[in-house]
């Protein structure tokens, strides 16, 4: 994330040099990055790093800083005029990637239209020339342009069979399941319990014979 401002050095880690990443307390007192816990030894004093608590505090304070949003850095690292203008704090960084209308997207109908934006997708769509057969829902993959799938729908199956076809597909699914998937987890489930009573036959045996509870 790119901040508005530098932030102050007492909010960067003295290990990794960055701002901290989940703060901690160390039992000699100091605090680093709970990912750096596993450096060995502080970098302060030298001390074994064992960590005592989160130091929720300072992860306070490190998410009131003042940030840019994600979506409005382009790859060069710096402010994208035609992305997101928004300002926030680091708190409010995740909430905000989900809601974000600049966020990156996908088109659903072809993965050739690239570049697009949250906002600009239902304009994209209205003309995008590319985009699936009518009767998806109804089981069929074809995508194209849209002279050729209007060709293509006065013929699909999908569309003539309409939904006998994807429940005879399912039907075929759910037999298979039953005559094979289904009976396999039976018989692991079944050779689990067997050694699992075999196993607890076997520790009855050794803990009697331990108090002399069995003859030799």
């Amino acid at each position: 994330y790119w901040f508005v401002e530098t932030p102050p050095d007492f909010l960067k880690c003295k290990l990794c040099e960055g701002v901290f990443r989940t703060p901690v307390v160390l039992t000699c007192g100091h605090t680093v990055c709970r990912a750096c816990t596993a450096s060995g030894s502080c970098s302060q004093c030298g001390a074994e790093m064992r960590m005592v608590v989160e130091n929720l505090s300072l992860a306070d304070q490190i998410g009131q800083l003042d940030i840019y949003c994600d979506f409005g850095i382009s790859e060069e690292g710096t402010q994208d005029p035609d992305g997101c203008p928004d300002v926030l704090k680091l708190s409010e960084r995740k909430a905000h990637r989900e809601e974000c209308v600049y966020a990156p997207v996908n088109c659903p109908n072809s993965p050739d239209c690239t570049g697009l934006r949250k906002h600009e997708l239902p304009k994209h769509l209205e003309e995008c020339k590319i985009r699936r057969c009518s009767f998806n829902a109804s089981g069929c993959q074809k995508i194209g342009e849209i002279d050729l799938m209007k060709e293509h729908e006065t013929s699909c199956i999908f569309a003539l069979m309409g939904n006998s076809l994807s429940q005879a597909i399912d039907n075929k699914i759910k037999e298979r399941d039953e005559k094979v998937v289904f009976p396999s987890i039976k018989r692991l489930d079944d050779r689990i319990s067997q050694e699992g009573s075999s196993f607890e036959s076997d520790n009855s045996f050794l803990i009697n014979y331990a108090f002399g509870n069995v003859d030799n």
